[in-house]
């Protein structure tokens, strides 16, 4: 994972805490590992090609995804390359789009 990439997935993360959303799990294609901090998450998609990053409202159980792929642009602007497309999500990974 780039500097950049990096940079990325922990803005939309941050974007997501500060409207009281958290990270859940990372799904690496082939375990899905409990996570609680941003961090946890960045630490958990370090060294992969792709992964799912779960969140949800701190509030509920529901939630959604983010999918992370690495290696299409160094400076982290593809990095996020879907969502479940709840809106708080889409919010954060894509300023301005919502």
């Amino acid at each position: 994972m780039t500097k950049g990439e990096r940079a990325e997935i922990k803005r939309a993360l941050e974007a997501l805490a500060a409207v009281g959303w958290e990270v859940r799990y990372v799904d690496d294609g082939e375990a899905r590992t409990k996570i609680s901090t941003i961090a946890q998450a960045l630490d958990g998609v370090d060294g992969l090609d792709d992964a799912w990053i779960y969140v949800a409202p701190k509030a509920g159980p529901k939630g959604g995804v983010i999918r992370v792929v690495f290696g299409n642009a160094r400076d982290g602007s593809e990095v996020i390359a879907d969502s479940s497309g709840i809106r708080e999500i889409v919010a954060a990974c894509w300023p301005g789009v919502v």
